[in-house]
Formats: structure tokens, sequence, C-alpha cells
């Protein structure tokens, strides 16, 4: 099996990064020294000219090539296209992978990932998977680096973190964005793109219901099919249309990542008021971000946590459940008055909402406290 592994960076902040953080994290023994002998690797790393001298004077990039056949692919762009040249690269690694029947890792220049990632993602490739789709969560990467540089110190080439480790030194640094997904907290408002709900149960339990989640491993089945988004969209959905050859990973004790991104980085989103309502309005009117599959996606429990015995977590799961039992009733057979709210609660909270929907929610509002109070008094 041929196996392209793509990164596409550039920029000193996010090369230094790569380099000097993130890259010694695949160079483990059971990540890409493992699977260096199970498949022909082609790792391409996608840049700038202006960044080539930086990656190719790196120890660590020299270490990745005395491991597996490293690819520079350089050009002049503007830098601030972040996206639109990470599809463009992109479109370029599938188009060369299709002409080898590769496969495709998606990496980017700030993921962390457990010392066995990449031996246990194999297992499923042994199987016959050909779309394996891995949840990431966001961290703040100024306090992660601080610790990081204080309390450990590469060894081989490489940081050695297990999944229970990784999520013990992660989960209390949750970047804002990730703080601004979690359900169970005592805030008003959540992020107005909620990609993935969270569900924290300490600072080494967390569980996840997401709708994008990370394209790991893709073995195209369908090689005419381009990327014209973030290849998290509709990508490897159309590529590998067997759904027999999906598989999500749900559990950290196999496949665990994390992102790394500055504290200030997504801050300009917008927020909505954080209830059931208006997260099923956001699912169902923005058709740009949320397909089929990410619905689907999202019925799927992912559990990042330290302990093994899922009794630890039983009243969450419960929670959890009822919860999501809820969002599907709702989401596919709202009751008129339900119709009412979801519509009230726009997909931009801070816009003013047409007068009959404040009436009718002020309205609906007064009856409930009526009748809860006449039954108060049965």
């Amino acid at each position: 099996m041929k196996w392209h592994f793509i990164n596409a960076v550039w920029g000193e902040e996010f090369v230094q990064t790569y380099l000097n953080i993130c890259l010694p994290f695949q160079l483990t023994k059971e990540n890409l020294i493992y699977v260096k002998n199970k498949a022909d690797i082609t790792y391409k790393i996608f840049t700038h000219r202006e960044d080539v001298k930086i990656i190719k004077t790196s120890i660590f990039y020299k270490k990745l090539a005395e491991i597996v056949n490293v690819k520079i692919i350089s050009d002049e762009f503007d830098k601030k296209l972040r996206h639109e040249q990470m599809n463009h690269f992109h479109n370029i690694a599938i188009e060369e992978a299709n002409k080898e029947d590769a496969a495709l890792t998606f990496l980017f220049p700030d993921i962390l990932i457990s010392k066995d990632s990449l031996k246990n993602l194999f297992f499923y490739i042994e199987k016959g998977k050909r779309f394996i789709s891995v949840a990431s969560i966001r961290i703040n990467k100024e306090k992660f680096v601080s610790n990081l540089k204080k309390l450990y110190k590469i060894k081989n080439f490489s940081y050695e973190f297990s999944h229970k480790e990784l999520i013990k030194f992660c989960l209390p640094k949750l970047h804002p964005y990730s703080n601004l997904m979690i359900w169970n907290k005592n805030d008003k408002y959540i992020s107005a793109i909620p990609t993935s709900l969270y569900w924290k149960i300490d600072n080494e339990n967390l569980i996840a219901r997401c709708f994008h989640i990370h394209p790991f491993f893709v073995w195209p089945e369908k090689k005419e099919i381009k990327l014209h988004h973030t290849c998290d969209l509709s990508y490897p959905y159309q590529a590998c249309p067997n759904k027999k050859n999906w598989e999500i990973i749900k559990s950290s004790k196999e496949v665990t990542i994390f992102e790394i991104s500055s504290e200030n980085f997504l801050n300009h989103l917008p927020l909505i008021k954080k209830n059931i309502y208006s997260f099923i309005n956001f699912v169902k009117t923005d058709h740009n971000n949320i397909l089929k599959e990410h619905v689907d996606n999202f019925k799927n429990l992912i559990f990042y946590s330290v302990h093994e015995d899922k009794n630890k977590l039983r009243n969450m799961i419960l929670e959890n459940t009822l919860w999501m039992k809820k969002f599907l009733k709702i989401s596919s057979t709202p009751s008129f008055i339900e119709k009412k709210l979801i519509n009230y609660f726009n997909y931009e909270s801070k816009k003013r909402t047409p007068f009959f929907y404040n009436f009718f929610y002020l309205k609906v509002k007064f009856l409930l406290s009526k009748l809860s109070h006449k039954i108060k008094n049965l």
C-alpha cells in the first residue's frame, strides 16, 4: 500500500510550532517508525519558498527524512490566504496520490498525536477501512508550550505521550473556542459555530459529539472527486462513498489528537444563546458547514477519557443520551411551539428578532409559568 502523509505549513510562527512542537509527536516508535515498515510512505510538506531553508535545517526534519521518504513542495503565494492556499495544496496532494492509488493522511502543522496513534490506526486499515476519522480538540497553545518546556524533555527526537498522559496534560488547557462548546457549563452563550459539543466531567474526562471529525485516513475510491472546501467537509464522504468502509474512532485509547492554537485565534466569532432551540437552528440553517453526514457523525459519542472503566462516566453518559434523544426528536418532529422557539433563537443571537417572535416567546413563557403555578397548587 502506498500512503501519503500531507502537511501544509508556512509562516515563521507555524513552521516553528510544527518543527519543534508537533513533528516530534509523530516521530515515536509506534507512529511513523512503526508504519514505515507496513506501507510505502511518502511524507509531503507543502510550504512557501521563504520557509524551505528553515525546514531543511531543522534537526527534526532531518530525523523525519531518516525515517521516511520526504518531499518538500514549495511555491510563491500570499501567506494571508490561509484556507484558499491550504485547499490548493490539498488538491495537488489528492491528484498526485490518485495517480498512484495511494492513501492520504491529512496532517496540520498544529496537531499533537499520542505515541501509538498510527499503530492503532493501522489496525483499522488492515480491516479494510478506507475512511477513518478522528475527533480533535483545540487547546491553548501558549499554556501548552510553556508547560511542555518546563516539564518535558525530548528523547530520541520525540515526545512520547500515551493517550492518558496527553489527555491529563491537555484537557486543563482548553482553548477559549473549545470552552465555548462545553454544554454542561453554567454559561448563557455558546459559539455561534459549534462544530462540536463537549460535556466535560473533570480535567481527565470529556465526552464529545462532533459534526466535523478530522479525516485522518482517506483512501479514495472515486478518484475524480476534488476538494472544494476544507478537508473535513464533503471531500472524504464523496471520495469514499461506501459507508461500510468508514470508521469513526470513538475512544481516545486508540487514537488521540489535540490541536494547539493561539489564545486569540477564532476570538472574532459571534455567540448564540445556549439552549437546544438555538443549537437546532444552527444545525438546520448552516448548510455550508453542516451536511447530512456531519449530523450522522454527531450521533456518535466520543470519549476523551483517562479512566477505562466507564462506570465513572455513567451519569454523564445517561444525561447525554437523554439530551441526544431530545435533540433528535425536536429536530425531526418539532411541535408547533418548538418550531416557533427554534425560529425565535435565530442564528445570530445578537440580531433583533421580529416582533412576532418576541411577543410569542414572552406569551409562551407567561402561559407556562401560569400552568406551573396551577400544578403546584393542586
